[in-house]
């Protein structure tokens, strides 16, 4: 994957923020770890991370070869990825640093 990687906290300064994995796409080589993407009824969605919140969004997922599945509608070129997203992550939710 075409990535590079990046940690931030997700949550508020105190002891209650859970930090998280994301990679930025630097380019669109068709595919991306398979732990990014997750069910939502009958979709496939990701959390991208942009202006300091999550995003929610909607993706159609290919074949999986290994660990990475090809994302062929839903992700762009400079999207932030959040690697392993938890259950507890909502859309909108803020990040920190």
């Amino acid at each position: 994957m075409g990535a590079r990687r990046r940690r931030l906290l997700l949550g508020q300064p105190a002891a209650d923020h859970i930090q998280i994995e994301v990679a930025v796409l630097s380019k669109l080589d068709g595919g991306t770890n398979w732990t990014a993407i997750f069910d939502t009824g009958n979709d496939k969605s990701v959390f991208v991370v942009k202006d300091r919140k999550l995003g929610l969004r909607i993706v159609k997922a290919g074949t999986t070869s290994g660990d990475v599945t090809e994302i062929e509608t839903g992700l762009a070129k400079g999207d932030v990825l959040v690697l392993h997203p938890d259950a507890a992550m909502t859309d909108g939710q803020p990040l920190r640093n």
